[in-house]
């Protein structure tokens, strides 16, 4: 079926938002218009008439001409508002903000429509960033007497009763020891790669992610302080600030997040990177077992996520 929009103008906007200035078909808006009586005249009641057989008049009487006609528009840009994002190849997200122009029966529909997009990115220099952060090898990590022995002493602090020493606890201590430093490393070299790869992306990053990233932290924060048996409005009154002071000192950190996230992405669509499928299953129902009300959905969302991203970071380093 032939799209009924027309005039369509794509304008950019800073923080990749779009602005699209177009009209839809008059006829289309009439068949709208159609449509938003039948919808009125099968709920509305009015008296003398038995719901569903008012006649016409009677319908655009009583709910006003206006209201249908601004109902009309709603109807008949639902229909083409993913129409216009289709063939322009727009990647909408989040709610648009729509504005009518011209609205009158028997001419085209007038409209201006914002919306938030995914931002494009185009770099492609990530081997080579990953590359240049080589770090330091898993073999080149050991454990000394000394640390080993700082350890068996706080042990001896908090079990003096019943601590017993032996060679099996301090090799099994210094073996901890070295994985600790193993991934320590690899987390900071995982930070300084990220870091110079969100520098070189320049993302135009959009307010709609940074707001999700910073709710998502919120949440869990609130989570956290929930656990420690308080409540978050106490802490809030406690450390004398508000939510928005929290959102404001953290908003920095939720754009690298937020940026990350779509550089990750971007890298695994290049590399048609994906996770192991036995392994989200696996992480599914490990965390549904603990969590028997969640919702498996949003469970398997937060999994392949986490997974594509720990995938990317192996692509990155050269662990495929």
């Amino acid at each position: 079926m032939k799209n009924k929009f027309e005039n369509v103008k794509v304008s950019k906007l800073p923080k990749s938002q779009v602005e699209i200035e177009a009209e839809i078909a008059a006829s289309a808006l009439k068949t709208a218009h159609e449509t938003a009586i039948k919808q009125a005249k099968e709920t509305l009641e009015i008296p003398g008439f038995r719901v569903g057989h008012a006649p016409e008049n009677m319908i655009i009487k009583h709910v006003g001409e206006m209201k249908l006609l601004e109902q009309a528009a709603g109807i008949a840009l639902d229909t083409e508002y993913g129409n216009i994002l289709t063939e322009h190849n727009i990647r909408a997200i989040g709610m648009p903000k729509i504005t009518i122009t011209k609205l009158a029966l028997g001419n085209p529909l007038g409209f201006k429509i914002i919306t938030t997009v995914l931002p494009e990115i185009s770099f492609d220099s990530y081997s080579e960033i990953a590359k240049s952060e080589s770090g330091e090898k898993s073999e080149g990590f050991s454990a000394s007497d000394e640390e080993v022995e700082k350890v068996i002493e706080d042990l001896k602090k908090r079990d003096a009763e019943n601590f017993k020493d032996s060679e099996e606890l301090r090799k099994k201590i210094k073996e901890n020891l070295v994985e600790q430093k193993i991934f320590q490393a690899k987390e900071k070299r995982r930070l300084a790669i990220a870091e110079k790869m969100i520098e070189k992306a320049g993302i135009d990053l959009p307010d709609l992610l940074v707001e999700h990233e910073l709710e998502v932290m919120i949440g869990q924060f609130k989570g956290d302080i929930e656990r420690a048996g308080l409540t978050y409005e106490g802490y809030l009154q406690q450390i004398n600030k508000k939510e928005e002071d929290i959102k404001n000192e953290w908003r920095k950190n939720a754009e690298n997040k937020a940026s990350l996230q779509l550089i990750l992405n971007h890298i695994a669509g290049k590399e048609k990177i994906k996770p192991d499928e036995n392994m989200v299953k696996k992480e599914m129902e490990h965390i549904l077992s603990h969590h028997k009300d969640a919702e498996r959905f949003r469970v398997r969302m937060y999994v392949e996520n986490l997974l594509l991203n720990e995938a990317v970071f192996q692509f990155l380093e050269g662990d495929k």
